[in-house]
């Protein structure tokens, strides 16, 4: 192969503009022993050729950037750059080297190379990770070089240029010398961070409307809880928090405490949360916490979206392999929840309803299915012979593990659990959250304390140690080979952390101890079966002319969930093939057990969207009134 190293010069990244105008490309040959800077349209004949060129092999570091960019200013480059990255034919050495340490288990941490303990937090910028980078004011000033030939830039601006695509190289020939070399899931990681990268400079819209009343709203909420507040103690005049007071209620709340290393009360979230449940001031102060963070840390962003495209940005890798989120956290947004009779309590949801599809166009979201119960069910196959949840989804791809559970646990058959649960019954209600707590905690090897704070923590469930250690027992009787999968784990980890090799991609993680061992099977077989889908759903809407996808434009990737804008008259065609592509891509990472997804339509952005159709078409979904 011959290797060739690239980088481009841009304008600054502005608000809403995450793919600024090209000036320049850089570029080191190996094969050749050149190196050079030419202008944006000389750079993309460069380009073009390369590309076409089944013996190269581009190198660039953070290369969803410059390949985003390229694209932007010619976009013919698009289809040559998606069949480049199917080929295994663009590296990034960014990503590289984070799958190098996540291989050592020294993920964002700099070595000391006589102990190899952490010493200080890593950077994974070129300049950090190739010494010798002379970052001048160069940086940002190319903007204005744009329409200047090179050959009229001073020397400084293009020794700048060139030194990137240099380094590189030179980068990724020392990784391929690493121990760990070669990488085998960095090519399935470059695709998912193209994917993800060409998601956030599309970005998201927002409602004007929306946002100015749920502004309105939360202000005179916020206004409303600080009077109530006041009265208590708990919150001062100038509507800052009375911390000694909160200290005081909660010692006097009857709730096991917990400490900060010098003694004090915690006043954490969490602490806040249990009390509340025991003390209507403590409540008080946990709703009005929740709606000022909402109108502080939301509104604004929300309010940027209306003016320009939202370009949250997407970390596509973390030691697990899954992938994060900021600027806002799209993954995470506030939930807000509902009372047993339906009512919203808070506003927290209104932050997600306040994202829109473009004019013409409506959302369609598509989501797995149980998708981590699936792939625990394929890592119990593959490791140990477990074969209950095979079984199971095999016989039923729509099989629904927490009910099943819950039949268990109350002793009755599934099928009348099933009939409970059509009938909304609350007792198979309450009995069904345990059950999901437990189906998702204990696999990880959750002991009985964990869980009762886990369960409360995300399903609001209140249990005792001994309720949690019964719980416990009951999973693994239903359950049995989960009991053979952490003896399994507990010998290998019991001299201590280890390197694990992921089914099918074969990404390396070191230093795992038994929890991050026994989750991180399945939680990275379910992510790189997601960043699969993820990637084949991009070429759809972007390069495969012949897909009902193409068009269409993804905008937001939620773990399991991926979601689309499509053209009104488009959407039911480009659902369909939504999830027809997610779930066979998925059946790459769990070739034995089924996976199945879900799509449904919507003007704005609902949690609780679901299916809806009419005369055999998807039609959008609305809220009951």
């Amino acid at each position: 192969m011959r290797l060739i190293g690239f980088d481009t010069e841009t304008a600054l990244i502005v608000p809403g503009l995450l793919a600024p105008p090209v000036t320049c490309l850089s570029y080191a040959d190996e094969a050749k022993n050149q190196m050079g800077v030419v202008g944006r349209h000389d750079g993309y004949r460069l380009m073009r050729d390369w590309l076409r060129d089944p013996e190269v092999k581009l190198i660039a570091h953070n290369a969803a950037f410059d390949v985003a960019v390229l694209c932007a200013e010619f976009p013919d480059l698009l289809p040559l750059f998606f069949d480049a990255y199917e080929a295994g034919r663009v590296e990034d050495t960014m990503l590289r080297e984070q799958l190098l340490d996540i291989a050592n288990g020294s993920f964002r941490w700099e070595l000391d190379p006589l102990t190899d303990e952490p010493i200080r937090r890593k950077s994974y910028a070129l300049g950090a990770l190739v010494p010798g980078l002379n970052k001048t004011e160069w940086r940002t000033g190319y903007a204005k070089l744009r329409d200047v030939p090179v050959d009229k830039w001073e020397q400084g601006a293009v020794d700048y240029a060139a030194m990137d695509a240099v380094a590189a190289l030179t980068l990724y020939k020392r990784q391929e010398q690493s121990k760990n070399a070669p990488l085998a899931d960095s090519a399935h990681q470059a695709r998912a961070h193209l994917a993800l990268h060409l998601m956030s400079v599309w970005g998201m819209r927002t409602d004007a409307e929306r946002v100015e009343s749920l502004e309105r709203t939360l202000e005179a909420s916020c206004e409303q809880l600080a009077a109530q507040l006041s009265t208590t103690g708990l919150v001062r005049a100038d509507g800052r928090r009375n911390m000694q007071a909160i200290r005081d209620t909660l010692a006097n709340s009857g709730i096991t405490l917990s400490y900060t290393p010098t003694g004090q009360i915690q006043t954490g979230s969490d602490a806040l949360k249990a009390a509340a449940e025991v003390t209507p001031e403590l409540a008080l102060l946990v709703t009005y916490a929740e709606e000022l963070k909402l109108l502080t840390t939301y509104v604004p962003a929300l309010r940027q979206g209306v003016e320009y495209p939202i370009n949250a940005r997407y970390n596509p890798l973390v030691e697990t392999g899954r992938t994060s989120c900021s600027k806002p956290n799209l993954q995470n947004l506030p939930r807000g929840k509902k009372d047993k009779d339906g009512i919203w309590h808070g506003h927290a949801h209104l932050v997600r309803e306040a994202f829109v599809p473009r004019a013409g166009n409506y959302f369609v979201f598509c989501d797995y299915d149980s998708l981590e119960v699936r792939a625990l069910g394929q890592v119990l196959y593959e490791t140990v012979g477990g074969t209950t949840l095979k079984e199971a989804y095999s016989a039923n791809p729509n099989f629904d593990p927490h009910t099943r559970f819950a039949a268990t646990i109350m002793g009755i058959s599934e099928a009348d659990a099933l009939a409970k649960k059509k009938a909304k019954d609350p007792e198979l209600a309450n009995y069904r959250q345990n059950a999901k707590a437990a189906v998702f905690g204990y696999p990880g090897g959750m002991g009985p304390k964990k869980m009762r704070d886990y369960a409360f923590k995300s399903y609001g469930i209140v249990m005792s140690e001994g309720e949690a250690r019964a719980l416990r027992e009951n999973y693994f009787r239903w359950l049995p080979e989960i009991k053979v999968y952490h003896d399994r784990i507990a010998r290998a980890v019991e001299a201590g952390p280890i390197q694990i090799a992921q089914l099918r991609s074969d990404r390396k993680r070191g230093g795992v101890g038994f929890s991050d061992c026994a989750n991180g099977y399945f939680q990275g077989l379910a992510a790189d079966g997601a960043k699969k889908a993820l990637w084949e759903v991009a070429r759809g809407c972007y390069v495969t002319k012949t897909s009902p996808l193409y068009g269409c434009r993804p905008v937001a990737f939620i773990h399991d969930e991926i979601g689309i804008e499509a053209p009104i008259g488009q959407h039911h065609e480009a659902a369909v093939e939504l999830e027809r592509v997610m779930n066979e891509a998925m059946a790459w990472a769990l070739p034995d057990v089924p996976a199945t997804s879900s799509p449904a339509v919507a003007e704005r952005w609902y949690k609780g969207a679901d299916a809806v159709m009419e005369n055999g078409r998807y039609v959008p979904w609305r809220p009951k009134k």
